[in-house]
């Protein structure tokens, strides 16, 4: 596989795989803060983004851009396995969601 940067001594350990959930959590949260400024722009915020260009906030847009860069170091099959289970996880969520109400 074609690496960017030579493979870090943690990822014979395992450490390594289980980082990319925390860049998909990271890219998820930047990800909806872009939605929201968009969807509720009336909305108070308790804090300000900076660097925002107008409702624009440019370091989500970058965190996001980020984590898709970083997620170029995993191995196919690692990047698979985590997106396999947050489709099952969004498939599962209405159905258990729906049982609630």
């Amino acid at each position: 596989m074609f690496r960017l940067y030579p493979e870090p001594a943690c990822a014979k350990d395992g450490i390594w795989d289980r980082s990319w959930s925390a860049l998909l959590v990271y890219a998820s949260v930047s990800a909806a803060l872009i939605v929201l400024r968009f969807r509720q722009p009336h909305v108070e915020r308790p804090f300000r983004v900076p660097f925002n260009i107008g409702n624009f906030p440019l370091p989500a847009v970058l965190a996001v851009l980020a984590c898709l860069a970083l997620s170029l170091r995993f191995e196919w099959t690692i990047v698979a396995l985590g997106a396999g289970i947050v489709v099952l996880g969004a498939l599962v969520y209405p159905l258990v969601h729906q049982r609630r109400v």
